[in-house]
């Protein structure tokens, strides 16, 4: 291979060829072309960083190619736009629903930090819930006190729940002070909240262990202080799909915000995710809630359209849920198309958030 312009051979010098019109120069030719460094026609010859155009191709002889490669550049760029201009609109509905999602989360936990404010008052002897109600109004002043329910419970009881948690303490003075000869009053104890650890490897934890050895492995390894105030207690141990262990744990507000917080928890070689874990009974008989489908007398309810049928047997392919049908009010704006099983159901989720009310959470968890 030679030089096109002085005709010198590679073997008396280095030769170049021309990424336009394919032309061969030596390296002086390139030099004084290009008016660069030795150091970076080697460059060029061996890591190819730059391309390098004749002057015959410089002067515009070749001007299509030049133009081929300014089309091919404009088309990566717009490509790159594109792409670019997808990102940012996918980015921001992304932004948009997470912003949805942290309002509905926000409005969920405000619901759930509401402390169970109630008092129930229950005769010492037998009597009817309504003589009971009238005793309560004929000795309870109302005017201070904010009542969001009044009404009879099993026993002869009444429940009082006022909107103010301080308002209680002056509704339970009173009650006990006019009406405690015949009558209990209670406040009822928040409950403890609860916890699912899941995916723990059962060379760590086993369900032959017992419930002491597996608190004192979480406590041991997560360096949980086991004070007074400390409380734990294992509600149920099982085998997931994986052969490994779930725990399901109550525990005392402080020790279930920590746990939380860290979000894993370590057991042993075990690092576990671990969840809030809310404890929602529904009947799968009837769809309804509270109990279990073997002490249900109801009638069989379809989980998927409300038919008097079971699930396997549906053939209907409209989602309708019994319990929002049964709950709707007149000109009230629920939607009812979803399964009575859907973890998005407007009555599950209000039961959640009225059995969150009645759980010790501490003010800044879940």
């Amino acid at each position: 291979m030679e030089c096109d312009v002085c005709k010198k051979n590679s073997s008396q010098i280095e030769i170049f060829a021309c990424d336009g019109c394919k032309t061969r120069l030596c390296r002086n030719e390139v030099l004084s072309l290009i008016n660069a460094s030795e150091y970076k026609v080697l460059q060029l010859k061996s890591k190819r960083h730059l391309k390098f155009y004749c002057e015959k191709c410089t002067k515009g002889e070749s001007f299509s190619l030049y133009q081929s490669l300014i089309e091919e550049k404009q088309k990566h760029i717009e490509a790159k736009e594109k792409i670019i201009s997808c990102l940012e609109t996918n980015n921001k509905e992304l932004l948009q629903k997470i912003e949805m999602l942290e309002k509905k989360l926000q409005n969920t936990q405000n619901e759930s930090k509401g402390t169970f404010s109630v008092v129930l008052i229950k005769p010492v002897d037998e009597q009817d819930g309504i003589l009971t109600k009238k005793e309560i109004r004929q000795n309870v002043d109302p005017s201070k006190i904010e009542v969001s329910k009044f009404r009879q419970i099993k026993g002869g009881g009444v429940v009082i729940g006022c909107s103010d948690k301080n308002q209680i303490k002056d509704l339970r003075t009173q009650l006990e002070k006019q009406l405690g000869q015949k009558y209990t009053v209670e406040v009822p104890s928040l409950k403890k909240p609860k916890m699912k650890i899941v995916n723990i490897n059962k060379d760590d934890v086993g369900l032959e262990d017992s419930d002491s050895t597996i608190i004192d492995l979480i406590v041991k390894w997560n360096n949980l202080f086991d004070g007074e105030d400390f409380y734990m207690k294992v509600l149920k141990k099982s085998v997931n799909n994986f052969k490994n262990i779930n725990l399901i744990l109550e525990a005392d507000s402080i020790t279930h915000n920590k746990l939380l917080s860290q979000e894993r928890v370590k057991l042993g070689w075990s690092r576990c995710r671990v969840f809030n874990h809310v404890s929602v009974l529904q009947c799968f008989n009837c769809m309804g809630f509270n109990h279990y489908g073997k002490d249900c007398k109801s009638q069989q309810i379809c989980s998927r359209c409300s038919g008097n049928h079971s699930y396997k047997e549906c053939r209907s392919n409209e989602k309708k849920c019994i319990n929002c049908i049964k709950s709707k009010k007149p000109n009230e704006n629920l939607d009812v198309s979803h399964e009575a099983l859907s973890r998005e159901c407007p009555c599950l989720l209000r039961i959640i958030s009225l059995y969150n009310k009645k759980v010790d959470y501490l003010s800044d968890c879940v």
